[in-house]
């Protein structure tokens, strides 16, 4: 419900602040601040609409098991998810079968696209992302370090969700 709301606003918050304090460096606080709330309220009211934040166009990235519980709740919640991002498929086990990830299974599911680039980093990565035209990429457990020309291929940025403390316990198992 209405939590779902708070979240998605505190997270664009957040990167509307990172946004800011990049751009303006030189301006006071209250400055900053203003810029920050007439950025989201542009999102949130754009062309004198209100927009849910669960229009927002979500590209989630993420391949690990624990990426599998966000990526459904977005899902089940009404979030606009356009597509999700995830590593290719690898050998796993004695055997070495290809076994898909269950968070990729979960998107063919629910008829979600799945690209699964070698690097999001690449140039062709970097193309998939701009023909999706994201609002807002959703990182959690994907497995690469975003470049920031990545992040800044969505409107929003990206949001990331970690499984430990950062970055006193960084690392991929935390």
């Amino acid at each position: 419900g209405i939590g779902v709301h708070w979240v998605i606003a505190g997270l664009m918050m957040t990167v509307a602040a990172r946004w800011a304090s990049r751009e303006s460096r030189d301006l006071p606080p209250s400055r900053i601040r203003s810029k920050i709330q007439r950025w989201v309220h542009q999102w949130a009211y754009g062309e004198g609409k209100k927009r849910d934040a669960r229009r927002a166009r979500l590209v989630f990235l993420g391949t690990k098991d624990f990426a599998l519980p966000s990526f459904e709740f977005l899902c089940e919640s009404g979030f606009n998810v356009l597509a999700l991002i995830t590593q290719p498929d690898r050998p796993q086990g004695r055997r070495q079968e290809i076994i898909p990830a269950r968070i990729r299974l979960a998107a063919e599911k629910r008829g979600i696209v799945v690209h699964q680039p070698e690097d999001l980093n690449a140039p062709e990565g970097l193309d998939l992302l701009h023909s999706l035209q994201p609002d807002l990429l959703v990182t959690v457990a994907y497995g690469q370090i975003l470049k920031p020309a990545t992040l800044s291929s969505a409107l929003f940025g990206g949001v990331n969700l970690h499984g430990s403390l950062l970055p006193k316990y960084r690392g991929a198992a935390p």
